[in-house]
Parts: C-alpha cells; sequence; structure tokens
C-alpha cells in the first residue's frame, strides 16, 4: 500500500517536470521566433497611461509613431525618408521623450 502512494507521487512529479520544461521550450521557441523578424524593429515604447502606449517603430525602412491601447492600435505620424534618417540619427542621441516633444512643437 505504501509503495503504490510512493509510485503515485513518484508518477506525479514526473509529470509536472515535464509540464514545466515543455512550457520553458515553448517560450523559448516562440520568443526566438520573433526576435528574428527583421522586417519590423520596435525603436523604442513609452507608456502613457496604465495600457496606453506609444511605440516608435521601423517597418521596412520607414519609420512610424503609433498608439497603442488593448482595443486600438493607431498610426500617429509617418516620418518620410529624409526626416526618417534624421530620427534614426537623433534617436542614438536623444531620448525619446525628447523626441516626442519635438514632434509636438
Amino acid at each position: 500500500m505504501e509503495n503504490q502512494y510512493i509510485h503515485m507521487v513518484a508518477n506525479l512529479i514526473a509529470v509536472l517536470a515535464f509540464i514545466l520544461v515543455l512550457v520553458y521550450l515553448l517560450k523559448k521557441l516562440k520568443s526566438s521566433k520573433y526576435s528574428t523578424n527583421q522586417m519590423i524593429k520596435i525603436m523604442n515604447v513609452v507608456s502613457v497611461g496604465t495600457k496606453e502606449k506609444v511605440i516608435l517603430m521601423e517597418v521596412n525602412n520607414t519609420i512610424l509613431l503609433v498608439g497603442a491601447t488593448p482595443n486600438h492600435i493607431e498610426t500617429l505620424y509617418v516620418f518620410d525618408a529624409s526626416e526618417a534618417e534624421d530620427k534614426k540619427a537623433a534617436i542614438n542621441k536623444n531620448s525619446y521623450a525628447e523626441e516626442v516633444a519635438n514632434l509636438a512643437n
């Protein structure tokens, strides 16, 4: 009788360990799938509320300023080619908050 309980607990631990390993592997595969994507680069993200974000991203050598909420995504500004090169250089020097402030002016 006692041997059955030990066997049952050992099987339970084995199943839980198997599930944890599967979850870990799935997370690794999922993150590596998106990290190799060269089409879209997230340059910077700023939270402007509890669930609202402003995202600066590069898509096919075009820089977009996007506003995102849980229910809606909207393009706020599309930089033209000359602005895009200027912004890429400026982002390396300035903070994103300064860049958004400059857009407002």
